[in-house]
C-alpha cells in the first residue's frame, strides 16, 4: 500500500513540476524532481525487500517513471533547452516501446504479452534523468556527455527490446504493418531534422576526398577551402528532403515489410547520395570556371527541380526492380477506408 503511494506521489508532482519548468523556475522544479527521484528509490527499496509487489504496482512504477522525463523534456523543449532532435534520441525506446504496445492493444493481443525488462533500459533511465539534471544546473560539458551516453543506451535498449518481442512484430496483421508504417512516416515529418545528422557527415567528407583528388583542398569545419575559396555545406547541400521523400514515398506503401523498408531506404540512399555529390562537385566546377550568374542559375534548376524529379525517378526503378505495384499513400488509405466504419452499411429504421 505505502508503495503505491510513494508510486502515485511521483504522478502527482508532474504537473507541478511541469507547470515550474515551463514557467522556467529551475530550482523548486529540481527540488521536486530530486524528491521524486527519493521517492522512486524508495518504493524500490521496500519492494525488493519486503518482496510485495501488485500488478497496480508493476503498472504504476515504470509509467510513473516514463511519464516523469517525458514531461519534464517536453517542458524543456517548450522553453528551448532543448533540440527537437534531442528529444527524439533520447527518447527513442520509450517512443518504441509506446508504439509497440499500442498496435498490441490495437490486435487485442496486450494481455497475453509480458513486457520485458532489461538492464540497458534500466542504465537509459538513470542516465535520462542525469541528462535532465545537467541541464537544469546548467552544467554544459555533463550535458554533452549524458546526452551521448543517453543516446547510446536508449538506441541499444530499443534494439534489446526488438529482439525480445521479434516474434509478436513479424507476426503482426498487415493493417498493423501500415498503422505503425504511417506512424514512423509522422514521426519521421516531426523529427525531420535527423535526416541533417545522418546524411551531414556523409555528404561533407566524401565530398572534401574527391575534391582533393582535381585540386588543393581543405576542410575546416563545414567549410571546404579550394584556392581560397570557402564553399559553406548549407543544409540545402545536404539535400535531406530527398531523403525525407523516399522515407516518405517507403512507410506510406502498402505490402512492402520492415525488412524491405529498409533495403529499399538503403538502396535509394545511396544512389541520392552519390547523385548529390555528384551535383556538389560540378557545382564547384562552374563556380570557379564561369561566372556567378550561371552558378546560381544551375543550381536553383537543379535544386528546385531536378532534384525532385531525381528521387522520383529512383522510387520507380525501386519499384519495378522490386516488383511494387501498390501506390503509396492511395493504396493504404484505400485499405483503411475498407477496414472503417464508413466502409460498412449501416442499420437501416423504419419510420
Amino acid at each position: 500500500m505505502i508503495i503505491n503511494l510513494l508510486t502515485s506521489l511521483r504522478l502527482i508532482l508532474i504537473p507541478f513540476i511541469f507547470y515550474l519548468l515551463i514557467k522556467s523556475d529551475f530550482k523548486i522544479a529540481l527540488t521536486l524532481i530530486i524528491i521524486a527521484a527519493i521517492t522512486d528509490i524508495i518504493d524500490g527499496f521496500l519492494a525488493r525487500k519486503f518482496k510485495k509487489t501488485t500488478k497496480l504496482g508493476k503498472f504504476l512504477d515504470p509509467l510513473a517513471d516514463k511519464l516523469l522525463i517525458f514531461f519534464i523534456l517536453i517542458a524543456l523543449l517548450l522553453n528551448k533547452n532543448l533540440s527537437l532532435v534531442e528529444l527524439f534520441l533520447v527518447l527513442i525506446r520509450d517512443v518504441a516501446v509506446a508504439l509497440f504496445v499500442l498496435i498490441m492493444a490495437i490486435e487485442k493481443r496486450i494481455k497475453k504479452i509480458d513486457l520485458p525488462l532489461t538492464k540497458t533500459g534500466k542504465f537509459t533511465t538513470f542516465s535520462q534523468f542525469l541528462f535532465i539534471l545537467s541541464i537544469l544546473l546548467n552544467i554544459v560539458y555533463l550535458r554533452e556527455l549524458f546526452l551521448i551516453t543517453t543516446i547510446i543506451l536508449s538506441i541499444t535498449a530499443t534494439i534489446e527490446y526488438g529482439k525480445k518481442v521479434k516474434k509478436y512484430i513479424f507476426s503482426l496483421k498487415q493493417t498493423s504493418i501500415e498503422i505503425l508504417k504511417f506512424f514512423l512516416a509522422l514521426l519521421l515529418a516531426i523529427f525531420y531534422k535527423v535526416f541533417y545528422i545522418i546524411f551531414t557527415p556523409l555528404t561533407i567528407y566524401p565530398t572534401y576526398i574527391i575534391s582533393n583528388i582535381f585540386f588543393n583542398a581543405s576542410l575546416v569545419n563545414k567549410f571546404l577551402i579550394i584556392d581560397s575559396i570557402k564553399f559553406e555545406f548549407i543544409p540545402a547541400c545536404i539535400a535531406a528532403s530527398a531523403y525525407f521523400l523516399l522515407t516518405i514515398l517507403i512507410l506510406t506503401t502498402k505490402g512492402i515489410d520492415f525488412k524491405k523498408c529498409l533495403k529499399l531506404f538503403i538502396i535509394g540512399s545511396l544512389l541520392i547520395l552519390i547523385a548529390n555529390i555528384i551535383r556538389l562537385e560540378f557545382l564547384i566546377y562552374l563556380f570557379k570556371n564561369y561566372s556567378i550568374e550561371v552558378f546560381n542559375t544551375i543550381h536553383l534548376i537543379i535544386w528546385k527541380v531536378l532534384a525532385s524529379i531525381y528521387v522520383v525517378l529512383v522510387w520507380i526503378f525501386l519499384t519495378k526492380y522490386y516488383k511494387i505495384k501498390e501506390i503509396p499513400v492511395i493504396s493504404t488509405l484505400k485499405q483503411f477506408y475498407k477496414l472503417s466504419l464508413f466502409k460498412k452499411k449501416l442499420p437501416k429504421y423504419k419510420s
